[in-house]
């Protein structure tokens, strides 16, 4: 067995399990997983309180004490892209059962991309993560997905005050 403890592993949709988030707990590390639609009701779930957040709270009237939200933008391999990204602390409205399924489960993040190619075509991508992190700032997340050789995607996080623990790992 691996030596978790204060590590966050970073699992791309594939790998959102719910043992292997309990695994990584009980090894007291951290996860933050990628979630996708083949998740179901977890999907649902995050999908949907985002998208009431937005609608009936509104990005700018966040209440700071459970939600965080950062923005920026960056060239990256000669295209703009600009990202954002929004962390929910408060799991109070989830559903009780999809909750104790997630061992650990502290937030849930949305990564919105959007990305100018050199042609000045923009694309956008939505992304979905849950994490056992806790007090986690969105300014303080940095979350990029990559597209990798077979077509997957790899995440990769970086907490600027904290501690980078996060490696890129080979399946």
């Amino acid at each position: 067995m691996l030596n978790l403890e204060g590590a966050v592993i970073t699992i791309d949709a594939m790998g959102t399990q719910r043992n292997i988030a309990s695994i990584i707990v009980e090894e007291k590390g951290d996860y933050i997983l990628s979630v996708k639609g083949n998740q179901g009701k977890l999907y649902d779930e995050i999908e949907d309180q985002f998208h009431f957040a937005s609608r009936q709270l509104g990005r700018e009237n966040l209440n700071a004490g459970n939600w965080t939200q950062y923005e920026e933008e960056v060239m990256n391999r000669g295209r703009l892209e600009k990202r954002q990204t929004i962390v929910c602390q408060d799991l109070s409205w989830m559903d009780p059962e999809i909750r104790a399924a997630w061992k650990g489960i502290n937030c849930i993040i949305l990564v919105v991309r959007k990305v100018r190619d050199r042609l000045g075509d923009w694309t956008c991508e939505t992304h979905y993560y849950m994490s056992s992190l806790k007090k986690v700032n969105a300014n303080e997340f940095n979350i990029a997905v990559d597209n990798w050789s077979q077509g997957t995607f790899v995440v990769k996080a970086t907490l600027q005050n904290g501690v980078q623990k996060t490696k890129k790992v080979v399946h």
